[in-house]
């Protein structure tokens, strides 16, 4: 058995992501691919973040008809900062004692681990795949990224250009997200008034 365990802000989940851990899916030979959206992403301090209620309710409208797709509360149930290392030591003890963990984060993530709590403790509990993140890539081994003396095998699949960034700015500014997150992730959007200008905040 094998799991994938895709974290990210997913504010909003898009696209990019689905195909994403569709393909880790496949190419990996995974069971099933976790979402575990942050709770408390530390190294956004600063950085303006959607409530956690929305975030996780975007992604479990997003994934609803993916039966190797799930979403985890993990990081949302702890109101401290995010850290990848305790949320793979929470995620192991719900997982069998033989279960593949496979860790999937952005090339940029990776070359970022250096700063993380623990690094060295995330490749110890799981394998670490790197995913293509654009010009990135020009920079590092199209095979592996290599950090901290470890390897990161670069995830086969197709790149989509889509961002959380320009998904928030496109709603702030009245346009059109159709084609860049799913159907049910835009009427939550929409319903909620998210990223507009008096959207309702919930408590993170």
């Amino acid at each position: 058995m094998a799991v994938g365990v895709f974290g990210g802000t997913f504010d909003p989940v898009h696209m990019g992501h689905l195909v994403l851990a569709e393909t880790a899916a496949d190419e990996l030979g995974l069971d099933r691919v976790v979402f575990m959206p942050a709770g408390n992403p530390y190294l956004k301090a600063g950085t303006e973040v959607s409530a956690a209620e929305h975030r996780m309710a975007m992604v479990k409208a997003a994934i609803e008809s993916n039966p190797r797709f799930e979403a985890s509360t993990i990081e949302l149930e702890d109101p401290g900062p995010s850290y990848t290392i305790e949320s793979l030591g929470r995620l192991r003890t719900e997982l069998p004692d033989d279960e593949q963990v496979y860790l999937l984060l952005g090339v940029d993530s990776v070359l970022e681990m250096p700063r993380w709590r623990c690094p060295e403790g995330i490749f110890d509990r799981a394998q670490v795949i790197a995913y293509p993140r654009g010009r990135m890539m020009d920079s590092v081994c199209q095979d592996f990224v290599s950090v901290l003396g470890r390897k990161a095998p670069v995830l086969e699949g197709p790149l989509l250009g889509i961002s959380g960034t320009d998904i928030r700015r496109r709603v702030s500014r009245g346009q059109s997200v159709r084609y860049l997150v799913p159907d049910r992730v835009a009427e939550y959007i929409r319903r909620n008034r998210l990223y507009s200008s008096g959207a309702p905040k919930l408590p993170a």
